[in-house]
């Protein structure tokens, strides 16, 4: 994809707060939504979260050297690492989101900038305590740092002066505070159900002082299946829609996760193949990678396999579809290629600084094992159909509707 001096592309970062060290980066494999070049040769872009912006002067840094890095890696389709200074933020209300200085970013082996260059000096950071206290929450929700997050926003949204806008970048980040921490508790206990409902209010506040930001709605359609309400998820997909016609791939993707979770396989992959006649231009990855777990499920793995196939081609570094593949291959018995992909996929997921992350290292250690296993299967010549790398958790479970919401009308 090309990418000009007013951008938009898909790209995964890995976010690291520039107060952490190294070795400790956060990574996010969403898309970068959109960045530019300005006329003062300032540069800014913006990543999976809109509310955050990185920014950086030409005094400060080569500011042609990270676009044209930010361009190698949009058009390769591949994750760039990106390291800022949390206590940096500053809530821009021209714009509408906060700005972080940008230290550094690595792309392959190529790092541009360092913790003396880009973010030498003391941060100069203005506004309200307020706004400070939101800034470096969500930096640190961005970190995964939730023990660090939550009383930051819990201080800065009980700030009686805040910016509307400031005040819906608050509840975002809560929301996905409370979401991480009900990742890390045994899914549909009350423990983790009780952070799930708190993020729903947190997410309803949010969309209702931003009603034009559709991604309130959209999770809060996923807050709600994790709380087993399936109904009403697919009622918030259908208002999702209408709203906005251009989300149909979204929200379709969703309904054919629901179907997938409840079991019901020709349907969701009716489900799926929908997409490809409405909205062909859609199917990259997320499209490819569920119609691939789904066919793996219904035990047709050369379809399976093909579809993962696709998906790489346009983002080639998503650590899940190696592992979904090495399974598929596995079941086929193709014990090279599942080999292959098993040490591919534990490579990616190994670098991500989430590992610790219960469902992140659970897979970690189940592709371990998987390649060890597939190691010694291949070294022995086997080539019988085998599932030893088709242990991968799967945070969608089937649940009953959580006691912790209000009862369903009627």
């Amino acid at each position: 994809m090309a990418l000009s001096k007013a951008w938009l592309c898909g790209l995964g970062l890995l976010l690291l707060g520039a107060d952490l060290p190294p070795s400790s980066p956060t990574t996010i494999t969403e898309a970068v939504t959109g960045g530019a070049v300005l006329k003062d040769g300032s540069l800014w872009f913006t990543t999976w979260n809109e509310s955050a912006r990185f920014t950086l002067s030409p005094r400060a840094g080569d500011v042609d050297a990270v676009f044209t890095a930010l361009r190698l890696a949009s058009e390769a389709g591949v994750s760039i690492a990106v390291r800022f200074d949390p206590d940096s933020g500053r809530f821009d209300p021209d714009n509408g989101r906060i700005d972080y200085r940008l230290c550094a970013i690595t792309y392959g082996a190529q790092k541009i900038g360092g913790d003396r260059d880009f973010c030498s000096g003391p941060s100069a950071v203005g506004g309200t305590s307020g706004e400070k206290a939101i800034a470096v929450g969500m930096a640190r929700e961005m970190s995964f740092d939730t023990a660090g997050a939550g009383p930051l926003l819990d201080a800065g949204l009980a700030h009686p002066d805040l910016p509307a806008a400031l005040r819906t970048i608050g509840l975002r980040a809560r929301s996905d505070v409370h979401a991480t921490l009900a990742s890390r508790l045994p899914h549909g206990s009350p423990a983790a159900d009780a952070e799930l409902v708190l993020a729903l209010a947190d997410t309803r506040a949010w969309e209702h002082a931003a009603p034009d930001d559709r991604e309130a709605p959209f999770t809060e359609g996923a807050l709600l299946e994790e709380l087993g309400a399936y109904p009403d998820a697919l009622a918030v997909y259908q208002r999702f829609e209408a709203k906005w016609p251009d989300e149909y791939f979204r929200a379709q993707v969703r309904r054919a996760a629901i179907k997938r979770i409840a079991g019901d396989y020709p349907g969701a992959l009716a489900t799926l193949n929908e997409i490809a006649v409405r909205d062909p231009v859609a199917m990259g990855m997320k499209y490819h990678y569920h119609r691939g777990w789904l066919l793996s499920l219904m035990g047709r793995y050369e379809e399976a396999v093909a579809d993962f196939s696709a998906g790489l081609e346009t983002q080639p570094d998503y650590p899940y579809v190696f592992l979904r593949r090495a399974c598929a291959y596995g079941r086929l018995g193709y014990i090279a290629e599942a080999r292959s992909d098993e040490e591919a996929g534990l490579g990616l997921l190994a670098k991500l600084p989430v590992t610790g992350e219960p469902l992140v290292q659970y897979d970690v250690d189940h592709a371990r094992a998987g390649l060890d296993a597939l190691s010694k299967m291949q070294a022995e010549g086997q080539s019988k159909p085998t599932a030893v790398a088709c242990d991968l958790s799967d945070p969608e479970k089937l649940r009953s509707r959580s006691k912790a919401l209000p009862a369903t009308p009627g």
